[in-house]
């Protein structure tokens, strides 16, 4: 029996089923649109004209309706020959085949393209997620609150220069010194005057009450002995020092008399 040709069977009813590989079947007889890599594979009578290969197609050879990242390698497919809507990350991983040149931005995403082959210049900050933008505004936020801290210790520097030197005129202060510095003065500032201040300050106040009354009965013709009140008393009536009974008499004899019209 004579083998079958595409001019005895007709398109409609010819595949490989029917009509195995072989030299009488050749693109002029069976049309691409019914030809696929299932049906025909790769043979002596088929050329990369009629039939996709993995090494030789290309998107000007072979529809874009029969192309597939199964049926073309990587690197026989590039973005220009290929549309985008045909193509992913997941059906050409790799990544010297996919930039933001041939490919809009729009249409890929994180996931899709990795980090190398993707950059903050290429997506614009609508494409990235809250998370990514956090990422990227995170070192900027940093430099600004360190910008702050520096410039509050140096301003404690200069209010608090005269204090720092008095600790320690020769020192080269750190930021923890100048900081540790001005909560210790703050804390002396704002505690209540002690109790060894108060009584140093009435000691040496009796002191000086004792000197004048030794000056005055020393000067005077007759001793005069005074009872000697704690000092609180004389602040609290607020009377002043007692005079002798002489200096009263001659104080009063200075005073003049009073005019009179008769």
């Amino acid at each position: 029996m004579a083998p079958s040709t595409s001019r005895d069977c007709p398109v409609s009813t010819l595949s490989l089923r029917d009509c195995p590989s072989s030299t009488t079947l050749s693109s002029r007889d069976c049309p691409v649109s019914t030809l696929s890599l299932r049906d025909c594979p790769s043979s002596t009578t088929l050329s990369s004209i009629d039939c996709p290969s993995s090494t030789t197609l290309s998107s000007r050879d072979c529809p874009i309706s029969m192309m597939s990242s199964r049926d073309c390698s990587s690197s026989t497919l590039s973005l220009r020959d290929c549309p985008v809507s045909t193509l992913s990350s997941r059906d050409c991983p790799s990544s010297t085949t996919l930039s933001s040149r041939d490919c809009p931005v729009s249409t890929l995403s994180l996931r899709d393209c990795p980090d190398s082959t993707l950059s903050s210049r290429d997506c614009p900050d609508s494409t990235l997620s809250s998370r990514d933008r956090h990422k990227l505004r995170k070192p900027a936020v940093e430099k600004l609150r360190r910008d702050r801290i520096n410039s509050c210790i140096e301003q404690l520097k200069v209010m608090l220069e005269k204090e720092f030197h008095k600790q320690d005129p020769n020192a080269k202060l750190e930021k923890a010194d100048v900081l540790e510095m001005t909560v210790a003065f703050l804390k002396q500032q704002l505690q209540p005057p002690s109790l060894a201040n108060h009584a140093a300050r009435s000691h040496g106040s009796s002191h000086c009450w004792k000197e004048t009354l030794y000056f005055l009965s020393a000067s005077s013709p007759q001793e005069v002995t005074l009872p000697q009140r704690p000092l609180r008393c004389l602040h609290a009536s607020g009377r002043g020092p007692i005079l002798p009974a002489h200096r009263r008499v001659q104080a009063a004899g200075k005073q003049p008399a009073v005019w009179r019209p008769w």
